[in-house]
């Protein structure tokens, strides 16, 4: 039996522990939290009790913080220091995609043309090559995948809120380019949803033998490629001779001056390459992969690393980061030097920099004619002229007889250069570099763009997708608005071929197709004509006739230029519609008609000088009466209209008319069973 001793402890121990029980569980049920915020790796959490909320924030890897322990890679000569980026904590990412580039890009270092610091081989212009392939390819092909383009509108101020869809989608296209033959095929559909109606059209088309063939569910059509280029060179402007450019100077430049080029770009091929390889490397990343090819991928993180550097940096500094150490000095250095090179010491200085001076100088004077500078300028004489061979070079750009143009030049123009960001010096406002910012981001959040090449750089494919790229929006006074995205996903592959043929087509359409009528052909001049006319007063020999101004504009179709043939479904089975698109000429002119009594007074208006003469019917024409009191006999039969009658004596009077080039649409029926046709222009 318990004496009354132990009871008492039992009951003292049992109270004991009862109470630190209670104490601690009250702690958290009853504590007045006080919470330390959440950190990138632990959640809120009360500094009392320890009791935690939530998750914890995790790490944000933007700041792009120089230390040791987040080099990624040493500067090589493509690219400068690579280093992860760090979290506001001092954590530091591990994730490729968290990179930023710091410092200069090291020059290469040629020992029996290999570059010690990365191998480049300069007998291998990887960079070069790379450019050149896209042009040297004996042929291409392009494959070009779910290429959608939409056209979303909203707002209709006559018929309320509507909403209507445009859906160009190619699910698929195909173009090979090879010897000069082009190539191809597509097929996908065009898609327009209006006030709940939806229309689609599914197409087929191929490209062979100089013809684009197209067939729909409800036409086909044959399109003649040569005679839109043709029509489409008329339309700006013609031919290469008619744009003045000097077949001369054409041989020239291609049998000379290219040459010399070429041998110049031979010699410093290295030098070129490693420029080029400077340049590409502001954009792109190039990584090797296990087969020797490379990847080359448009990079995001180097395009915004050189906004950076253009709105913070000395322009002299970015020139050092990409180009080379001492670049921007040596550029400098070699400014001055040729600035005060004296004028009889250009020709060694050319020469020793391994340039063709005598042939470079009979190139010039045989240039100097050709663009309108007198023949006979003997360029060597010239700089060997006692008046001007001893003067330097500075003082006679800048116009001084000391050298005080380098205090200048240092002043104003390399100073600015060491010490000024380029968009400092361009007068960009503040937020430029943020603007240019949010752009990139916008551009590489749809688009990407990567490149597969060979070990010697030559490209064997290029790889683009783009999703939902924003063309352009617009909205109208109406409260009707557009919005145009584009999404496809192409691939350019050297030496690739078509796979997708449909021949059937082809045969198909010049199976349906019957030749024209030559009595169509003659009827090569079909005018159509619309005028408008007003009340006016000209002056003419010094005289002022009040009458009838009218404003002429006359449609000339011909029908030797049709360049697209649509095949259209008829009712009868013995007719074959077409509708054929032909070059049509769109004239304008004005005349001018005065009543004087009894007596009509007709004025026709010189197109391009805007001077009037007036004209006469005679028995056998138009009696003509220039403002300059000149007058002649023009003999011309008068047409079915006054129009045409006066369109055609303006050509005659003048010789020219002003004219627009245009397509003109013509419908055209034909009975192969009879041979019978009509013709609706």
């Amino acid at each position: 039996m318990k004496t009354q001793r132990t009871l008492t402890t039992s009951i003292l121990l049992f109270v004991l522990v009862a109470g630190m029980i209670i104490g601690l569980s009250s702690c958290s049920l009853f504590c007045k939290h006080e919470w330390k915020d959440a950190t990138c790796t632990t959640p809120k959490t009360c500094t009392l009790c320890n009791k935690t909320e939530g998750n914890a924030l995790g790490h944000t890897f933007n700041l792009e913080i120089v230390k040791a322990e987040a080099l990624k890679s040493e500067a090589t000569c493509a690219n400068a220091n690579v280093y992860y980026k760090s979290c506001a904590c001092g954590a530091i990412s591990t994730n490729a995609s968290d990179v930023f580039f710091e410092g200069t890009v090291k020059r290469h270092q040629y020992k029996n043309n290999i570059c010690t610091v990365c191998g480049l081989d300069a007998n291998n212009p990887y960079y070069l090559n790379f450019l050149s392939s896209f042009a040297t390819n004996e042929g291409i092909s392009i494959v070009l995948n779910n290429l959608v383009i939409e056209v979303e509108s909203t707002g209709d101020a006559y018929h309320g809120e509507f909403e209507k869809f445009n859906t160009v989608d190619v699910a698929e296209l195909e173009i090979s380019i090879k010897d000069g033959e082009l190539s191809g095929a597509a097929h996908g559909k065009f898609n327009l949803s209006m006030d709940n109606l939806d229309i689609i059209i599914d197409f087929k088309a191929i490209l062979a033998d100089g013809y684009l063939y197209i067939t729909t569910q409800e036409s086909q059509h044959k399109f003649d490629i040569q005679e839109v280029i043709t029509t489409a060179l008329d339309q700006m402007g013609g031919s290469m001779e008619s744009s003045g450019i000097n077949a001369e100077l054409i041989t020239l430049v291609t049998d000379k001056i290219v040459p010399m080029i070429e041998d110049l770009y031979n010699q410093n091929k290295a030098y070129i390459n490693e420029f080029v390889g400077s340049v590409l490397n502001m954009f792109f990343t190039f990584e090797k992969q296990a087969d020797g090819s490379v990847l080359v991928t448009l990079s995001k993180d180097k395009v915004l690393a050189l906004n950076e550097d253009l709105a913070t940096k000395p322009v002299a500094q970015v020139i050092d980061a990409y180009f080379g150490a001492d670049l921007f000095d040596e550029i400098v250095n070699t400014a001055f030097e040729i600035l005060d090179l004296k004028i009889c010491e250009i020709p060694t200085y050319l020469k020793d920099n391994g340039i063709d001076y005598d042939g470079l100088v009979a190139q010039i004077e045989e240039l100097l004619p050709l663009i309108g500078i007198s023949e006979g300028l003997d360029i060597d004489d010239l700089l060997k002229n006692s008046e001007i061979s001893d003067s330097v070079i500075g003082q006679l750009i800048f116009g001084v007889e000391d050298d005080s143009y380098k205090a200048e030049i240092e002043e104003n123009g390399v100073k600015p250069l060491r010490e000024k960001a380029l968009y400092t010096l361009i007068g960009a406002p503040e937020e430029f570099a943020d603007q240019v910012k949010e752009v990139v981001n916008q551009i590489f959040d749809v688009v990407a763009l990567t490149f597969n090449t060979k070990a010697d750089g030559s490209c064997t494919a290029m790889h683009v997708n783009i999703n939902k790229f924003e063309l352009g929006g617009s909205e109208d006074s109406f409260g009707n608005s557009s919005t145009t995205t584009l999404s496809l996903s192409l691939d350019v592959i050297a030496n690739g071929k078509i796979n997708v043929t449909w021949g059937n087509i082809v045969n198909e359409i010049n199976g349906a197709i019957v030749p024209m009528p030559e009595e169509v052909k003659e009827e090569k001049f079909t005018f159509d004509n619309d005028s408008w006319s007003w009340t006016d007063v000209i002056s003419f020999n010094g005289q002022n006739y009040y009458g009838t101004y009218c404003s002429v504009y006359v449609y000339e179709k011909d029908y030797d230029s049709v360049i697209l043939t649509s095949i259209l479904p008829s009712n009868d089975d013995n007719l074959v519609n077409y509708q054929m698109q032909v070059l049509q000429k769109e004239y304008d002119y004005d005349y001018f008609t005065c009543y004087e009594g009894d007596e009509v007074k007709i004025f026709l208006r010189d197109p391009y000088n805007y001077v009037w003469v007036q004209i006469e019917e005679i028995s056998d024409g138009y009696h003509v009466t220039y403002n300059n009191g000149a007058d002649e006999n023009i003999s011309l039969a008068k047409e079915d209209s006054n129009e045409l009658t006066f369109f055609k004596l303006l050509l005659a009077i003048f010789g020219d008319i002003r004219y627009d080039t245009s397509f003109g649409t013509v419908d055209f029926s034909y009975n192969p069973v009879t041979g019978q046709y009509s013709l609706e222009p």
